[in-house]
């Protein structure tokens, strides 16, 4: 095959032909992979004609457009009129632009007087990319809307009037010091909600649950509570609870619903009776005192008081028209179409997997079904309006149940609220990719190319972002997400920032190469994304909504990356076990950088007091990953040294007493368990660096030794089911919490 050919494929679909590991190592993207990854995009290119006619069809799309779906522009730039019309077109542009706040202005000049950008054939004519600077004007930081229209003969290839979104950003994201009011320092704790441990929740830590947390961590002196993403997952299949591959990242979990406190509850004589049954006594009874959490113990617990609790406000509304109905009816309203079409899913998911409990995947569905804007869907929808309207009822309670709890961790005193949690990826089975399919790749799973932490590379089954389709929707699918995750919190962390200009893909087994070819075995490249847009965005969404931004920037990180995100306002994020020198040593914290959020550990790595026992090591010699026990020995010596390690940054620091003198012997060091002396100057460590926010997971806090999650197994390890010991009303007199926040008092961080 030409390389020219499929090499220009490849660069038009943003594959990148060459990426360089962490230890800075060149891997080229060889042909096979950039076949299977066009493929995966929707074009073909396994011969030589099928990938000029992808090359063909993919260059008409673009030109077909008069104008693009929208532009991004930095404030105080002069956005543009910018079309593709015919090489001969004459006549004359008029443009209209309305401001967001309504403001408009309008003009006209001849087409000619355009600027030419670039040229191209389509369908036997010439055309031409044309451009002219609007008139000088102070468009505000927002989003605009510019029309265009073209007069004359020939004047297009795709109609006379185009439309476009004029994206004006600020240079920089929400900044942390206007946030606190002008102190530059803050602390929090993160904790894995689900996990929380509360008499008053039904087995399962709840929005209830992250209200009286988050007035704790106020009362305490802190200023953020963190949680994990609490994205919608799939209420007909609750055996799927990741909360990092979820159904749509535009909508919430309805399993956080703390039931009780729905308004509806306390005038259901139905839903109280179905309470207080023996049955539901019973059942609660046993989903409070598991060790791990039954994820679909607790949504049969939840979904029938849901369900009564819903025909009950149906009811009443039909009847007695209230406030409260009108709340409902505005929610809807305003997230328009993307709720529905996520609430048709929801039922859809529901009514086939009552048939089948296999098929919850879309993917597999008939192909009526499959189209969101299809008869089909249309009639199941006409027909379930009253289904339907319940998943609407639920993302309704859960969004106010989520403000409640943000309003309650203000109202304690933590000034930036809540810290939420924004994951890379979707489920490609899942609603967010069945209601926006162009925009959306199936095909490809987001991962990570060989490194330390996994040396045969990491596939995480997520779909990403296809950057045309994106582009071609005006970025709205991502827009939907980052305004849904700055909804009600103070911080947002998005996780794995870097897919903002990369993302590291492999293409799924069913976009493999045709039968009888050479099917080569897994491979991955990395696909660029409309980085200086998507940045924009972030930056303009943040200022927006108040909430400072944090990316997750662990792995391999390409040249430039952390500059350009700091320069737009995006924290950067540091994790102790990986903050060291070339030589092994730990950064000292003056060394640490300042415009970042400092951690002991992540949800995918052990826990201080479980990496201390080695407690990873023995998971991983139990599942394989360490071969045999002499390389377990080995490994725990290598934790030994990892300790010592740590330990001596803490002395050197003069957080710690030194070891005894001349005895050869370092009892810190060889303590079997993590010794409080040594979690307590970790506190300080962390507090002491100038990074500007400071975040401790409960997990640490509390002296927890499993980790929430580990990376690389599914059924191997009780991922997302491990259940904090001591209650939550245990910790607001538990003498760590009070230690970690006078530690983060005397460092400066909280006025309290």
């Amino acid at each position: 095959m030409s390389d020219s050919v499929l090499g220009a494929l490849a660069a038009a679909l943003g594959i990148i032909d060459v990426y360089h590991d962490i230890r800075g190592r060149a891997h080229p993207t060889d042909d096979h992979c950039r076949r299977r990854i066009a493929a995966a995009l929707g074009y073909p290119a396994w011969t030589e004609a099928a990938a000029a006619s992808s090359l063909a069809r993919l260059t008409a799309a673009r030109w077909r457009r008069l104008t693009p779906a929208i532009q991004v522009v930095g404030r105080g730039c002069r956005p543009e009129v910018a079309l593709r019309v015919p090489a001969a077109a004459t006549g004359r542009v008029a443009w209209r632009l309305v401001a967001e706040d309504g403001t408009e202005t309008a003009g006209e000049v001849p087409l000619d007087t355009l600027a030419v950008r670039a040229a191209a054939e389509l369908d036997g004519r010439s055309m031409l990319a044309r451009a002219r600077a609007l008139p000088a004007t102070a468009l505000p930081d927002g989003y605009h809307r510019l029309t265009v229209e073209v007069s004359g003969p020939d004047a297009s290839a795709s109609g006379s009037v185009g439309e476009t979104v004029l994206a004006v950003t600020p240079p920089a994201a929400r900044d942390l010091g206007d946030a606190l009011g002008g102190r530059r320092r803050a602390w929090g704790v993160a904790a894995q909600l689900y996990g929380v441990r509360d008499a008053a929740a039904w087995g399962f830590g709840d929005f209830g649950t992250l209200a009286r947390l988050g007035a704790l961590v106020g009362r305490r002196g802190g200023d953020v509570v963190g949680i994990n993403p609490v994205h919608a997952l799939f209420p007909g299949d609750p055996g799927r609870f990741s909360p990092y591959a979820p159904s749509h990242r535009a909508f919430l979990d309805s399993r956080y619903i703390d039931v009780t406190r729905v308004p509806e509850f306390a005038e259901t004589p139905a839903a109280r009776d179905l309470v207080a049954s023996d049955r539901h006594r019973a059942a609660l009874a046993a989903a409070q005192a598991a060790a791990l959490i039954d994820h679909a113990a607790v949504w049969a617990l939840k979904r029938p008081v849901l369900e009564a609790l819903f025909d009950a406000f149906r009811r009443r509304e039909r009847v007695h028209p209230s406030a409260r109905g009108g709340a409902f009816a505005d929610f809807c309203a305003a997230r328009g179409d993307g709720l529905r079409r996520m609430a048709v899913f929801d039922a859809l998911v529901e009514a086939r997997t009552e048939a089948d409990p296999y098929d919850a995947d879309w993917r597999r569905w008939p192909a009526g079904l499959r189209d969101p804007d299809g008869p089909e869907v249309a009639a199941f929808a006409a027909d379930n309006t009253e289904r339907v309207a319940f998943f609407q009822y639920l993302q309704w309670l859960a969004d106010q149940q989520l403000a409640d709890a943000a309003a309650a961790t203000r109202a304690a005193g933590a000034r930036l609220g809540l810290y939420g949690d924004l994951a890379v990826g979707t489920e490609p089975g899942g609603a967010e990719a069945w209601a926006n399919q162009a925009a959306v790749a199936t095909g490809l799973s987001l991962g990570a190319p060989p490194d330390p932490l996994g040396p045969e590379g990491q596939d995480w089954g997520l779909a990403p972002f296809a950057p045309i389709g994106l582009a071609e929707a005006g970025y709205a699918p991502f827009l939907a997400m980052l305004r849904a995750v700055m909804r009600h919190t103070g911080v947002v962390r998005i996780d794995h920032v870097m897919g903002l200009r990369q993302m590291f893909v492999y293409p799924r087994p069913e976009t493999g190469p045709p039968e009888g070819a050479d099917r080569p075995g897994r491979v991955g490249a990395y696909l660029r994304a409309p980085f200086e847009d998507l940045l924009g965005l972030v930056a303009l969404e943040s200022a927006r909504s108040g909430a400072v931004v944090v990316g997750e920037d662990l792995g391999t990180v390409p040249d430039g990356f952390r500059p350009a995100v700091a320069a737009a306002g995006l924290r950067s994020y540091r994790v102790l076990v990986f903050e060291r020198e070339a030589d092994g040593r730990h950064r000292p914290p003056a060394a640490w950088p300042a415009q970042a959020l400092a951690t002991s550990t992540t949800h995918d790595l052990p826990t201080l007091a479980g990496w201390w026992r080695g407690r990873d090591l023995d998971w991983r010699r139990r599942l394989g990953q360490i071969a045999d026990d002499a390389a377990l020995v080995e490994a725990a010596a290598g934790r030994r040294a990892d300790r010592a390690a740590l330990v001596a940054a803490v002395r050197a620091a003069g957080l710690l007493a030194p070891a005894p003198a001349g005895t050869g012997i370092d009892p810190v060091v060889d303590a079997a368990d993590l010794p409080e002396t040594v979690l307590v100057a970790v506190w300080h460590f962390l507090a002491a660096t100038p990074c500007d926010l400071a975040i401790l997971p409960l997990e640490d806090i509390v002296g927890a030794v499993e980790q929430p999650n580990l990376p690389g197994t599914i059924d191997q390890h009780p991922n997302w089911r491990r259940r904090l010991a001591p209650p939550l009303d245990a910790l607001a007199e538990d003498d760590r919490l009070a230690t970690l926040a006078r530690t983060m008092h005397a460092a400066g961080r909280t006025d309290a």
